[in-house]
């Protein structure tokens, strides 16, 4: 899942389980395995069954041949996101030791990285405290290469997201999307309504683009600074 081309356009990275670290129920002696140790929290979802493998990131080149795994272990990797030389790639992954045991950490819950055009800073949409799932979204960045993080939404009291719910839709493409290197576009949920804003990261303002009485769940940008977006 989650297909991604490299700025190049010569590589691909994607998501996908791997046999390598994928846990087996220990056996019996009677040489097929009648229970199982539960280590996890989270072990089974419907429709997939018990969670015996792990997500992880990949490259293969686009022209077809051999698929490179990039990273390992008994975490889930997602959400890929190329840096604009090619020479990296940010994902999301929960790596605390005690992910296995705790289903509501205390820290954070962030999501959709993407690079800035000159690759020096990271944006990302999240909150901290990750139990809390009613606070807002915000929209956040962070140097490359590490640092501090700055919440450039915190005075903004709406949700950077699309949060509308529907029985027959699966979701939206929440990644922001860079207009230059001092300001985002992104979604923004209010009163049933899902619209586009400019998000200035040197003033931290938030300002509408696109509004109206619908929900946008998707936009991007051309060469020519025009805006596309899916909505209904």
């Amino acid at each position: 899942s989650a297909p991604v081309w490299s700025p190049s356009g010569h590589a691909i990275a994607f998501v996908s389980e791997s046999e390598a670290d994928a846990e087996e129920a220990p056996m019996t002696n009677g040489g097929q395995a009648d229970e199982r140790i539960i280590r996890h929290i989270r072990y089974r979802f419907d429709g997939k069954g018990f969670l015996e493998r792990y997500a992880h990131i990949w490259t293969i080149p686009a022209g077809g041949g051999e698929a490179v795994q990039l990273t390992e272990g008994d975490a889930n990797d997602a959400q890929p996101a190329w840096a604009p030389d090619g020479h990296s790639i940010a994902f999301v992954s929960n790596r605390r030791p005690d992910r296995g045991q705790s289903s509501a950490n205390d820290d954070a819950r962030f999501g959709d990285p993407v690079y800035s055009p000159d690759g020096t800073r990271i944006a990302f949409t999240g909150h901290l405290d990750f139990g809390a799932v009613g606070r807002n979204v915000a929209l956040w960045t962070v140097p490359a290469g590490g640092g501090d993080m700055v919440n450039h939404s915190a005075t903004h009291d709406r949700s950077l997201s699309d949060s509308g719910m529907s029985d027959v839709f699966v979701g939206s493409e929440t990644r922001p999307v860079w207009l230059n290197t001092e300001t985002l576009l992104t979604l923004c949920s209010t009163e049933g309504t899902a619209s586009i804003v400019a998000v200035d990261l040197a003033e931290n303002t938030v300002r509408t683009v696109i509004g109206g009485k619908r929900r946008i769940v998707s936009c991007a940008t051309t060469a020519d600074d025009k805006i596309v977006f899916v909505a209904g």
